[in-house]
């Protein structure tokens, strides 16, 4: 399976009513053993991760497996967070608990958040502003819903990335309509089975490039998060490769990268209203250069109305002014 289209398989698989959760997480499982074999780490944590995601019904034995899974990868701080979560569901609901309950969330609500602002990707610099500016903004929107894009869904459920969920969860959270563009099916898919877990079934998932969604969306765009064509730094994994090559003809590409997210850019910019926030994610400066993502996005939205926020954890968010 794993020379084949893996994920194509496992949509088959998660699609299917008739398979039974706890097959499913078997292979899932399985999946993460094998690929951890083949070295490609980052797929193996993803694949260990799915049994213990929200909406997954998974065994006291299954759980227990996953969690030595994720240990067995070096990711025992993701494991405790899993274990945590699933001890916490575990309480009953007499009244006596109820409390305590909601205290214990609360605290390990609190612990986690604090832990990823400083450690997510760009996702987390965008939540983190719009947390505290989003009051004022919607203030100007004259009762309209603000849109935020996100262009790139999550592909793997790793820590510290996963930005469709968390994103998805501040927008329903603040009454913003999310909508969440990828070129890969199977990327769509899962920011699909994202928002319908989440209850959140009038958010969008689309399967398109996201330059070209970007050409023909209407607007406004109130908020963007650009995460989509990677950087090439040379170790990605085969099957993040084939991905690539299956659906835009070819392997990863640092031009292309800079190209795909310089036309998301230019795209974007006319449909955001005065104060409307740009992040882009895995771009930083070298050398007084942005680079990677931000390579040719980055120059051209600081020449064409757009001012710097902030620049941390390798991502840059951008405001429109005012007077742009």
């Amino acid at each position: 399976m794993l020379a084949d289209d893996v994920h194509a398989h496992i949509d088959r698989l998660a699609r299917n009513p008739a398979i039974k959760a706890s097959v499913k997480n078997a292979v899932y499982l399985d999946l993460s053993k094998a690929f951890a074999r083949n070295g490609d780490k980052l797929t193996a944590i993803h694949f260990a991760s799915l049994p213990l995601q929200q909406g997954q019904s998974a065994s006291d034995k299954q759980h227990l497996a996953a969690i030595r899974q994720l240990m067995a990868l070096g990711q025992h701080e993701q494991a405790l967070r899993y274990q945590i979560a699933r001890q916490l569901n575990a309480l009953n609901g007499r009244n006596s608990d109820t409390k305590t309950k909601t205290a214990l969330l609360n605290t390990f609500r609190s612990w986690t958040n604090a832990r990823d602002e400083s450690h997510d990707h760009g996702h987390g610099l965008l939540i983190s502003h719009l947390a505290n500016a989003l009051p004022d903004y919607i203030s100007s929107t004259d009762g309209r819903a603000p849109v935020l894009v996100e262009i790139g869904s999550t592909r793997e459920n790793v820590p510290n990335q996963g930005s469709t969920l968390k994103l998805a969860q501040f927008c329903l959270t603040h009454g913003i309509h999310f909508i969440s563009v990828d070129m890969d099916p199977h990327n769509t898919q899962g920011a699909d089975t994202c928002f319908r877990q989440l209850g959140a079934k009038h958010f969008q998932a689309v399967n398109a490039k996201g330059e070209d969604y970007l050409a023909q969306h209407p607007g406004p765009i109130d908020f963007a998060f650009l995460d989509a064509y990677d950087f090439d730094h040379g170790n990605h994994s085969a099957l993040r490769q084939s991905r690539y090559t299956r659906f835009l003809g070819g392997p990863i590409s640092d031009p292309q990268c800079h190209q795909m997210h310089l036309d998301c850019a230019q795209n974007i910019a006319p449909k955001m209203p005065p104060h409307g926030v740009i992040c882009i994610d895995d771009t930083w400066l070298d050398n007084d250069q942005w680079t990677a993502k931000g390579t040719l996005a980055m120059p051209y939205l600081l020449a064409n109305g757009f001012e710097l926020i902030e620049a941390r954890n390798r991502a840059a968010l951008l405001r429109k002014k005012a007077s742009a």
